[in-house]
């Protein structure tokens, strides 16, 4: 046991104080036993001992009598509910009372909020004309839809990863009129009329783009989560002017995150298409 244990005597019997930790009810046994032939007090504290116990952050314990010691209930009072048991108590039903009304009605406001929510987009949505992949699309999206959330959730090419969500890792990187962007910081309706490309616009049929087959010529991923953002700033970074070197590279696809530290066969990768001088 690491608590202090004190133990007063009086007419009524026997009184037990804990300072510090609570103690076991086989502990507590073993002590009533020796001290007074297994019989326990559940006279509460007095004023005095209130005090006594507010000054030396003391707890009181309380058991109950009965035969069978292991069934015994222990209630500790904390220094605020010894200076003010009624009030905690009425404080108790207060909150217990909110808590269950809350419970009751809570399955009703979500209902209200989720019918608000649709309500609400029915009305803020507006009408988006794009391009993907060479296909048209007329679509109605909220203005707060960024172009990754709609090329996944809504069209369904999920080819296009969301990892950080912050434009910080890269792989969600796609083709806007011919550019690389990130297109999680990007808001779909700031693309209207726009031209997007994918990672599954890339092939022609089963024909592979040049810069796919030289990622698994070199064994450009291992895990593959951030390949479709890699290909994508790795095309773009031809396109802009900026694989002239192994160091510009590093420099303009510094953007794209590989988590398995495939690097150097990125770069191998790009750096043989950028020779093959296939168009990209």
């Amino acid at each position: 046991m690491n608590s202090s244990l004190v133990i007063t005597h009086n007419e009524d019997g026997v009184h037990l104080f804990i300072i510090g930790s609570f103690i076991s009810c086989s502990e507590h046994q073993q002590r009533q036993n020796t001290n007074r032939g297994g019989k326990y007090s559940s006279r509460p504290p007095t004023p005095q001992d209130k005090k006594q116990m507010a000054a030396h952050n003391i707890y009181f314990c309380s058991f109950h009598e009965k035969p069978n010691l292991e069934t015994h209930t222990i209630t500790m009072l904390t220094e605020e509910q010894n200076n003010s048991g009624q009030e905690s108590r009425r404080n108790f039903l207060k909150k217990s009372t909110a808590i269950a009304a809350l419970t009751a009605a809570s399955p009703l406001l979500v209902k209200a909020a989720e019918n608000d929510e649709k309500i609400a987009s029915y009305f803020e949505k507006i009408p988006l004309l794009l391009e993907i992949n060479g296909k048209p699309y007329s679509l109605s999206v909220e203005p707060r839809t960024t172009l990754l959330d709609l090329l996944r959730e809504q069209i369904g090419l999920t080819g296009t990863k969301k990892g950080c969500d912050h434009g910080q890792c890269g792989c969600c990187t796609v083709h806007v009129d011919g550019r690389r962007i990130n297109s999680c910081l990007s808001l779909a309706v700031t693309n209207h009329g726009k031209k997007i490309t994918t990672i599954e616009g890339l092939a022609n049929g089963d024909q592979l783009h040049p810069m796919q087959e030289a990622f698994m010529k070199h064994d450009g991923f291992q895990c593959g989560y951030c390949t479709p953002g890699q290909i994508m700033s790795a095309i773009g970074c031809i396109r802009e002017g900026h694989a002239n070197s192994p160091e510009d590279i590093r420099e303009y696809m510094s953007g794209n995150i590989c988590r398995c530290g495939a690097y150097p066969n990125i770069i191998d990768a790009i750096v043989e298409v950028k020779k093959g001088g296939k168009a990209v």
